[in-house]
């Protein structure tokens, strides 16, 4: 995978990438079939890819994309791009760039050809970084959280400290953790976990997601 724009909660190796890509995308067609069960569970919705992120120039975000986020992304018709090698289409899983100038550059998966692909919107860049900004400020995998902990602070008298209760910022996930390999293997059981939904009254099939593969086999919500 290429470095260039990513970006993630924690460190990921390059293999646990490579290896999380072909094991998302070569079982999509079990993930689309099932968005409306991601949707409907918090822990499904935000099972983190090792792979997936957003950056941008200047502002930062929109960082870590999660499965929920990329279907949701994908339904809205954002983070979609043609194949620069078959014209298929591609579901886009890494980007990054600059607002203003509007350069950018992708990463995805091409539905048609099956390949991974690097290229670049020769379009309005806010047309696919926007609803990403939106849904992961709107639905954060991670919320930050004020804790107390003992510590010090300078004191004039003494040896110039004293104990006291301070205050740091960490980040709480907003649901139990389900890795990639869990999320894939429940779905494909269709042993569906029940869970409370992320986004209230969201019918995947609103969306109206259709992707036809080179073998004429469709992927659809």
């Amino acid at each position: 995978m290429s470095g260039l724009y990513a970006y993630s909660s924690r460190d990921w190796t390059p293999e646990e990438q490579e290896r999380d890509f072909h094991l998302f995308f070569g079982n999509i067609d079990v993930v689309m079939e099932n968005a409306a069960a991601v949707f409907a569970c918090s822990e499904y919705f935000f099972c983190p890819l090792s792979f997936a992120s957003g950056s941008l120039g200047y502002i930062g975000g929109p960082g870590a994309l999660t499965v929920g986020h990329l279907l949701w992304c994908w339904g809205e018709g954002a983070l979609r791009a043609r194949c620069p090698e078959c014209s298929g289409d591609v579901l886009v899983s890494t980007f990054g760039g600059s607002p203003l100038s509007g350069r950018n550059q992708w990463i995805g998966y091409c539905t048609a050809c099956g390949e991974r692909q690097i290229d670049s919107w020769p379009g309005k860049f806010g047309d696919h970084f926007v609803p990403a900004l939106k849904v992961t400020s709107q639905y954060p995998a991670e919320v930050p959280e004020w804790v107390e902990y003992d510590g010090f602070e300078f004191s004039w008298g003494g040896d110039g400290l004293k104990p006291a209760r301070k205050r740091r910022q960490v980040r709480t996930r907003v649901a139990e953790l389900v890795d990639l390999d869990t999320l894939i293997d429940e779905l494909r059981r269709g042993d569906i976990r029940p869970g409370a939904p992320p986004i209230e009254n969201t019918d995947p099939k609103k969306f109206g997601f259709r992707i036809v593969k080179a073998d004429g086999t469709e992927i659809h919500f």
